[in-house]
């Protein structure tokens, strides 16, 4: 009696098949099947690329493998972004209070609280560009619900007197 073989795990494909679904799933042209078989077969053309993509994406051990692949990958998110979601309600918390009226957050917070839910949503990390200063690590913290030990807010410079500005002519 031989070993039963796993439903979807891709091993009864052919090699071209498999790296044609990885590609498919993961490669630079994830989701575009013309692009995917031109990678696996450079020497088809454009037309033949499209329509053995199609037939393909209908073969059903190749959706079975797809499924398959999507399951491992949806796993794995979920472990990733375990980390994120107790950070992420806090953050929609703010958001929300700042949408109710409450609490007014600058661009620079909602920038930190896009990031943090679009992680906790496993979205891809865009690169943001913040204004430099402590506001992103405090806010951070804050939501993270620790107090910074350090942080010390710097004391704003004390302003001349108005009668001894040079600009009015007083006092030099």
């Amino acid at each position: 009696m031989g070993v039963v073989e796993e439903s979807g795990n891709g091993s009864d494909l052919d090699p071209q098949k498999r790296q044609f679904v990885e590609r498919y799933l993961n490669g630079p042209n994830a989701g575009n099947g013309t692009q995917c078989a031109l990678e696996v077969h450079p020497e088809w053309n454009y037309n033949r690329a499209a329509v053995e993509a199609s037939l393909m994406l209908r073969d059903v051990k190749v959706r079975e493998y797809l499924v398959e692949l999507r399951r491992r990958a949806m796993e794995g998110l979920a472990e990733a972004l375990k980390p994120w979601m107790p950070l992420a309600v806090k953050a929609q918390r703010k958001l929300e209070n700042h949408l109710d009226g409450v609490e007014r957050l600058t661009g620079t917070d909602l920038a930190v609280i896009r990031e943090i839910l679009d992680r906790a949503c496993g979205r891809a990390k865009e690169t943001l560009e913040f204004d430099s200063g402590d506001r992103i690590t405090k806010l951070i913290m804050e939501l993270a619900g620790q107090r910074p030990s350090r942080y010390v807010r710097p004391e704003p410079r004390e302003l001349l007197p108005a009668a001894a500005t040079p600009e009015n002519g007083r006092g030099e």
